[in-house]
């Protein structure tokens, strides 16, 4: 139960939030809606004074009048949205290509991981080996006190660094993070690609930074000059999916760290920047114009309730469903200055 009612508050809060930016967004439209439907009002109802008025044509010409306009409306609608699916389309298929190549990179980490000579440090063992057997639960996260729901008391961590060996154990920690817990062979071939999320991503790019920061500062690290030709074989393989050329085996510790420099800085970040535009809501005019649609079918179907049920001697409420209409209309001549402003700005980058 005490889980549930932060929760709730939490809910309750951001559709506050978001009531409040609507109406502080739209307050000039907000504004010219109210005057205009009570000025419009207030002088129809002045003019008439009493007396009977032909409402029943008025009320043929809403309904065609309000017809036509949200059947552009919906057009112009449907046109954007298709617009946009193509422009998304376009985008995930270039994400699908970085995902592959992240993918590709999480199975080197899966491999060098699994790689025991990487990870030895003389006369205490390997640090793999202390994780796994004895820190199985520690993560990258937890090592460096960024999980609020583990903390390590000080007294502790200083022996889990000290037994871990500081940034070599972070380093390793950094590996695991990449490879998500996935500790398995079939999960990373091209055959099993994967979406990526926006936490995903954003956590591989702090992974690849923290990897590159210690082969920078251990140039050795990674060198499989050393190790059996089959494993040196298969970490080319990687290497040549991801890069199109054979890696020079001597100096493979300045291709990796080149290649997790290149991850950091180009890939993980790219598929990061583009996952956030195919996520992102649509335009805020696109869902006003949604908003005065609805309002329009709600004039129309009021407007042919009233002639169906033949109560158009009930001049108030015509009169209402009229000003309706006009504060409407005015509402979408506001909204079409805006779209055409909107429109003609260029802002976004599509080429990245």
């Amino acid at each position: 139960m005490t889980n549930i009612i932060p929760s709730s508050c939490s809910i309750l809060k951001k559709i506050i939030g978001n009531i409040l930016t609507f109406f502080y967004v739209n307050r000039l439209r907000l504004f010219v809606y109210v005057i205009s439907f009570f000025a419009i009002s207030t002088f129809i109802l002045a003019v008439i004074n009493g007396r009977k008025s032909n409402l029943d044509s008025v009320l043929d010409l809403v309904v065609s009048t309000s017809s036509i306009i949200t059947a552009i409306i919906i057009t112009y609608l449907f046109n954007k949205l298709f617009a946009e699916k193509t422009i998304r389309i376009e985008r995930k298929k270039e994400i699908d290509e970085l995902s592959l190549k992240i993918n590709l990179l999480r199975y080197l980490s899966y491999k060098i991981i699994h790689q025991i000579d990487f990870w030895e440090i003389p006369k205490k063992g390997h640090i793999s080996n202390i994780i796994k057997n004895k820190y199985s639960w520690l993560t990258y996260e937890v090592y460096r006190g960024e999980d609020n729901n583990h903390k390590i008391p000080y007294d502790k961590f200083e022996e889990i660094d000290r037994e871990i060996h500081s940034t070599f154990g972070q380093t390793f920690l950094a590996f695991k993070g990449l490879i998500d817990g996935e500790d398995k062979f079939y999960e990373y071939p091209e055959v099993n690609p994967k979406n990526y999320s926006l936490d995903q991503t954003s956590k591989y790019i702090e992974y690849t930074a923290s990897i590159w920061s210690f082969m920078d500062k251990n140039p050795n690290f990674l060198d499989i000059s050393s190790i059996h030709t089959y494993w040196q074989k298969s970490f080319g393989n990687i290497y040549l999916k991801l890069f199109n050329k054979k890696l020079n085996i001597t100096k493979s510790h300045i291709k990796f760290k080149e290649l997790f420099s290149y991850f950091y800085e180009n890939i993980l970040v790219k598929h990061n920047y583009l996952t956030q535009l195919n996520t992102i809501s649509p335009y805020k005019t696109f869902l006003s114009l949604f908003s005065n649609l609805v309002i329009f079918i709600f004039i129309t179907l009021g407007a042919l309730i009233i002639k169906i049920l033949g109560v158009v001697d009930c001049q108030l409420l015509i009169i209402y469903i009229v000003t309706l209409f006009i504060s409407n209309t005015l509402d979408l001549i506001i909204l079409t200055g805006m779209s055409i402003r909107k429109e003609l700005e260029i802002k976004e980058i599509f080429k990245v």
